[in-house]
């Protein structure tokens, strides 16, 4: 048996989303072939075997702006030429089943593949996509697709119980399996003196977040009356600009 599984991000590249992948597959390495939809290359791939089969070209620096919302367009444009390129690496690769993450359109075009294949498809969600495609030119086709995903996969993989619960509301009852980052233990939290109040944001930080990062330290700044001495620390990179040096001290 080969699982293809498509996603667009490296199955050994940094964040959340690589690391919930590792924990599903385990150690059946020998089984599973990745296909990352990417623009750029994945990094190393070792243990496991990947191919990159890029759903776009890579635009430069558009890529990191807020204009990188309207590119789901070039994705739509091109979804027609990535389902058969796809098709055919399945196909190449003697498929015995797919897999997808539903955190572009990629999850979309593997779906149908899929179907064209008469080959069982498994879901892994990670995201509320109602959420991370808000503002995004796809957000319709993501929506539809990823309704009729969730009612005839196979499987569905999610990462807490709330959100296969909420997405059984949105799309009908199917049964899930709950499958986080593979981490039995969280660091102790570190207990601060009275006087001084700290306020933790997780994870990197995608672009998807700025909002919630933005109301975080308005409400952050309200409450300096009271709590002076209040700072904000984010474990996380690539902060942008617009969120340094404001009233309340972010580190």
């Amino acid at each position: 048996m080969t699982l293809v599984s498509i996603q667009s991000f490296g199955i050994q590249a940094p964040g959340g989303g690589p690391r919930i992948l590792r924990a599903l597959f385990g150690e059946r390495l020998g089984d599973i072939v990745n296909v990352c939809s990417a623009s750029l290359p994945p990094p190393p791939s070792g243990p496991f075997t990947e191919r990159h089969v890029p759903l776009r070209p890579h635009l430069g620096r558009i890529e990191s702006t807020r204009a990188n919302h309207a590119l789901g367009a070039i994705d739509i444009a091109l979804g027609g030429r990535f389902e058969g390129t796809l098709k055919s690496v399945c196909e190449h690769l003697g498929a015995s089943a797919l897999h997808s993450v539903a955190h572009s359109l990629d999850f979309v075009y593997a779906s149908r593949v899929a179907r064209s294949l008469d080959l069982p498809f498994f879901l892994s969600i990670h995201d509320d996509v109602q959420y991370t495609f808000r503002h995004r030119v796809g957000r319709r086709q993501a929506l539809l697709g990823l309704s009729q995903a969730w009612r005839t996969a196979q499987h569905r993989f999610v990462i807490t119980e709330p959100l296969g619960a909420e997405y059984c509301r949105r799309y009908g009852g199917r049964d899930f399996s709950v499958v986080t980052d593979g981490a039995e233990r969280v660091h102790d939290l570190r207990v601060t003196p009275a006087k001084e109040a700290q306020i933790y944001f997780a994870g990197l930080f995608h672009l998807s977040y700025r909002e919630n990062l933005a109301s975080l330290l308005a409400a952050a700044d309200l409450c300096r009356t009271d709590q002076p001495d209040l700072r904000v620390a984010c474990r996380c990179g690539g902060l942008e600009p617009q969120f340094l040096g404001g009233r309340v001290p972010v580190t």
